[in-house]
């Protein structure tokens, strides 16, 4: 690829690999027990986000649906180091033929179906990868069949997909939180939360919606009896309760967490908790770029900066935030050049914002994007 130019990935679209389709996995032909208002669609539409493997550059999409949208908590994976890159489901749905149990049982604050495995939700920004581990799914918000949520943290298998229960930062006793959990102080609503690695220090980051929201981790390990967590700090803060997304960002050791609409940036300090609010922020980003939904972003090490996207209009163009000085006190909006000799257009936006589904890979020098189950991934090469 031609440095500042998109290119599509493949043919291939999530939509082929449709278990509802599949006369082997469906038992209901024209009405899957897990279709919900949407059908395999709202994998991606309903709130749904991406984690990036970065050593075998493979694209997954953990988990997505949820409330009435969609029951199936099948993943996804599509490795872009292929040479026809295509999505492979990489494990059947709950409810499938050989696994015929009931979805619509009532049990949506459990967060999990009678198998043990995770039910649908609106994933937001609750995923991340961990090396080593595979992906992970860190709380489960809007689950289906109702809007039940649940503190479980899941491992996705990254071999054969399957789902392992590892971590509960509901046990908020034995995690250091204070009396009254979770309804109380705690970890917040895993409703439009977020989560991310941080690999200087092996944790995975929580932040939740709400007043007496503490900072809180996970360890991951290899297996589910190794997990470790608790709370970072000695007092919680007040993470608004609209869309936000939080990355770890190398180069000053802190967690960045952004808002939308309007969009707000804060520091969060990994090891105190301290929150610093509203960093300055100059200059503009690409017009067309929309925050009423949350934004995908993603920290582009080679750049030294944050990129941002998710347009409705002009989706070339990403948007640039780059810290200032030492980073602590004031970022510069920007835009991102596309060349004059780019000739392929990404489809718009996700009619409900991109969380997760942009991000960066350092191996490929470059932004993958995914807008629906009915595109194929897009691929953005940086210089």
């Amino acid at each position: 690829m031609k440095a500042n130019t998109w290119v599509a990935v493949s043919a291939s679209r999530m939509e082929h690999v449709d278990p509802a389709a599949d006369p082997l996995i469906n038992p209901t032909p024209g009405d899957a027990p897990w279709r919900g208002a949407s059908g395999q669609y709202g994998v991606i539409d309903a709130w749904g986000s991406a984690v990036w493997d970065d050593e075998y550059m493979d694209l997954w999409v953990p988990i997505g649906g949820g409330h009435n949208n969609y029951g199936g908590n099948e993943p996804y994976k599509i490795s872009l180091a292929d040479a026809t890159p295509a999505w492979r489901m990489m494990r059947k749905p709950t409810g499938a033929i050989g696994n015929e149990i009931l979805l619509r049982d009532g049990q949506e604050d459990s967060g999990i179906y009678a198998d043990g495995r995770p039910r649908s939700v609106h994933s937001y920004n609750n995923v991340a990868f961990a090396p080593g581990v595979g992906p992970v799914i860190v709380r489960l918000g809007s689950t289906f069949t109702g809007s039940g949520n649940s503190n479980k943290v899941f491992r996705v298998h990254p071999t054969s997909g399957e789902t392992t229960l590892v971590f509960d930062f509901g046990a908020g006793v034995s995690l250091g939180f204070p009396a009254g959990f979770p309804s109380g102080t705690g970890v917040g609503s895993p409703v439009n939360a977020a989560a991310c690695y941080d690999s200087r220090r092996n944790r995975i980051y929580t932040v939740g919606t709400g007043r007496n929201t503490w900072l809180a981790y996970c360890n991951p390990a290899s297996g589910p009896g190794l997990w470790t967590g608790g709370h970072v700090g000695s007092d919680p803060f007040y993470a608004p309760d609209g869309y936000h997304g939080v990355i770890y960002v190398p180069t000053i050791d802190r967690l960045l967490m952004l808002h939308n609409n309007p969009v707000r940036a804060s520091l969060i300090h990994p090891d105190t908790g301290v929150v610093l609010y509203d960093l300055d922020l100059s200059g503009s980003f690409d017009s067309s770029l929309e925050t009423s939904t949350m934004y995908g972003f993603t920290w582009c090490a080679e750049l030294g900066c944050v990129l941002i996207w998710n347009q409705r209009g002009n989706t070339t163009q990403i948007s640039m935030l780059t810290p200032q000085g030492n980073g602590l006190t004031s970022w510069v909006r920007g835009t991102l050049a596309v060349s004059s000799e780019n000739t392929v257009v990404p489809p718009a936006m996700s009619n409900n914002g991109t969380f997760g589904l942009f991000g960066y890979s350092s191996a490929l020098r470059g932004c993958y994007l995914i807008t629906s189950t009915k595109e194929p991934v897009h691929f953005f090469a940086i210089q």
